[in-house]
């Protein structure tokens, strides 16, 4: 859907004004393909449009959390390279105020920096001139560009001079350096500012910012250049009636404090607009890759106005609402998808469960998936049993261990003890308020999104599978052993109402008070309305467990509780119980007991027993051939061949 997504943004209007459109950011923990989207894009797009691709993290890395002019300059020599129809796009403005940026210009001297202002804009831009602005302004952040796109050599060198050669005869001419010029002045705003004297200060606030002008913002300034130098291509140039098909930039890794910078200046740059009451869209779609820092840090009244984009019909319209941020979390690989991979591996035959139970250790995660295929080629075991799947020897270590390291790569030893004790949370938000009293650096921690997924199935996760593991081998001397911890989640005051009682049941169950758990899902049963009961039970039964799950006795309580219980709480955890048929069934049939006690039914009720039906069908085994032996074979008359 991803690339579906990012086409129906592409493609312009046909009629009417263009859109604004929404930064769209892609979410996905480690090694759940965000790279490879990306990567895919590209190739997708390459030679079709003017496009961008680049690697935040990595440019951040080498040039700093400043680098907002090198990013700016290397998106803009990217989106310059020739390609059919829209030839070379050129970039007057952000060029003129990139090199107004490289001026040393003097502090102290006023009228002597208008002057050297002056005489840039006199010098019309030459060709060796753009050439030294572009190449010295972007060189080493072209560098970041990421692999298969990266072109090895002199692909700066290259894209520098495809860049300038194609939009120096357009450039130089008088009138364009001359609206190039004015636009510092108006910004398309009607804004009156000396055009000079900008310049002087974008300077200044570049160079030495602790002389700056309050007023200015280098970086949104830069940016809104760029996005005028965008309109101002599809509005002039000789074939722009043709252009259909917006530019796009491509940004991995934008959780940098580079990435989350340049996003935030390009969305000032839309409140400027509203502001002063303008309509200023530019033809480019921002396309970026983040593990859920980026837009978990934005303000409240911010993050609820996030467009999240769960399917095609979401995509603003240019006649829509248009918002500035837009989500699209990366779906888990389904079933289907996982048999896929498996059905090319020698192992199936001999595994006719190797799929199921891939997909369901995994749920799905598309790093942990492609790890354990690549592992299934060790000696398993004919059981599959998950556990002993996970303990296969990996090199010096287990399939367990190098799992972790797998989807934990950039993770310290610190940082990762951290995300252990947090894994017993029910939610992100409990992760968070659990966080604040785990370490004193909070704030520098970010517990990632495939922690929790509560639409997910099993209800657990195997990255947080994983984490309570290691959580439940901590010894009773631990500070954040597994009673304090949960204990310390049962203590904190809920959020809401609404989470309670199942915040406090599931709680009791991690810790072990089954009996207690029991008599609230009882007491509530027949109370509470049927659809509501059944989300409570699912709720309580996600707990994770530390050891052996233990069935209650009945005693007074529903004959069919205890076990349904039991079993939905086995089923919440991947790495529980190779005999799933036998547990989905049996699940199913506790839930039509529900019905038949309470002589009641519903459709949240039908719908989940036949997920636990169908569920059940996907590990039925496959059927072999009974081995027999020669002087069985003869005594059927089936002779040797």
């Amino acid at each position: 859907m991803e690339p579906k997504l990012v086409r129906q943004l592409l493609v312009r209007p046909e009629a009417g004004p263009a859109a604004y459109l929404p930064s769209v950011v892609f979410e996905g923990g480690a090694k759940t393909g965000k790279t490879a989207l990306l990567n895919a894009l590209a190739r997708g797009w390459a030679g079709k449009i003017p496009y961008s691709h680049l690697d935040v993290a990595a440019v951040e890395e080498h040039l700093g959390d400043q680098a907002i002019p090198e990013l700016l300059a290397a998106i803009a020599v990217q989106l310059s390279r020739r390609c059919p129809i829209y030839g070379s796009l050129r970039f007057d403005r952000l060029v003129i105020g990139l090199q107004a940026a490289q001026l040393d210009l003097d502090g102290d001297d006023p009228a002597g920096a208008r002057r050297e202002v002056e005489a840039m804009l006199a010098r019309r831009l030459g060709l060796a001139n753009l050439k030294k602005v572009l190449a010295g302004v972007a060189q080493q952040a072209l560098k970041q560009v990421p692999a298969p796109i990266e072109a090895p050599g002199n692909l700066v060198e290259l894209a520098v001079d495809a860049a300038v050669d194609g939009i120096a005869g357009r450039v130089l001419t008088r009138n364009a350096l001359g609206r190039a010029r004015s636009w510092y002045g108006h910004r398309d705003r009607h804004e009156t500012i000396d055009p000079v004297g900008q310049l002087v200060d974008l300077n200044t606030a570049l160079r030495n910012p602790a002389l700056a002008d309050a007023g200015i913002q280098p970086g949104e300034l830069l940016c809104d250049a760029l996005l005028a130098d965008l309109r101002d291509n599809f509005r002039t140039a000789r074939h722009a009636e043709e252009w259909a098909v917006n530019c796009l930039v491509l940004l991995d890794n934008l959780d940098c404090a580079l990435g989350t910078a340049f996003l935030r200046a390009m969305a000032a740059v839309r409140t400027l607009d509203a502001d002063a009451g303008a309509e200023l869209p530019a033809p480019v779609v921002i396309a970026g890759t983040s593990r859920g820092a980026l837009l978990a840090a934005l303000p409240a009244a911010e993050r609820a106005t996030i467009l999240e984009l769960t399917t095609l019909k979401d995509v603003p319209r240019a006649d829509g609402d248009q918002r500035l941020w837009a989500r699209r979390t990366l779906p888990p690989l389904s079933a289907d998808d996982v048999r896929k991979l498996v059905a090319a591996l020698p192992e199936a035959r001999r595994h006719p469960r190797l799929a199921s139970t891939v997909h369901l250790v995994t749920g799905g995660h598309p790093g942990a998936a492609t790890f354990l295929l690549d592992v299934a080629g060790s000696p398993v075991g004919d059981g599959l049993d998950p556990e002993d799947l996970l303990d296969v020897r990996y090199g010096a270590s287990t399939v367990r261990e190098a799992l972790v390291e797998h989807l934990f790569a950039g993770f310290g030893e610190d940082e990762l003890d951290t995300l252990v004790t947090c894994s017993a949370a029910r939610d992100h938000q409990d992760g968070r308020r659990l966080l604040t009293r785990v370490t004193d650096r909070a704030g520098d921690v970010v517990l990632p999104l495939d922690m929790w997924d509560r639409t997910g199935d099993p209800a657990i996760t195997v990255v947080r599978a994983l984490l309570l593991r290691r959580l439940a081998g901590r010894d009773d001397a631990h500070p954040w052993n597994w009673q304090r911890t949960h204990r310390t989640l049962a203590k904190l005051p809920p959020p809401g109402e609404d989470a309670e009682p199942a915040r406090s049941l599931h709680y009791a169950l991690a810790l072990g008070s089954i009996e207690p758990v029991l008599d609230g899902l009882t007491e509530r049963l027949g109370k509470l309305p049927l659809p509501a009961w059944l989300t409570l039970l699912l709720d309580v039964a996600a707990a994770p467990s530390r050891g052996v799950r233990e069935v209650a006795p009945t005693g007074g309580r529903p004959a069919f509780l205890p076990p349904l219980l039991h079993r939905l709480w086995t089923a919440a955890d991947p790495l529980s119980c190779a005999n799933r048929r036998a547990l989905h069934l049996r699940i199913a049939g506790g839930l039509q007991e529900v019905a038949t006690h309470l002589d009641d039914d519903c459709d949240e009720l039908t719908d989940l027993i036949a997920v636990h039906q169908t569920t059940a069908r996907r590990w039925r085994p496959a059927r072999t051939r009974p081995t027999t032996t020669p002087d069985q074979r003869a005594a059927k008359g089936e002779g040797a061949s």
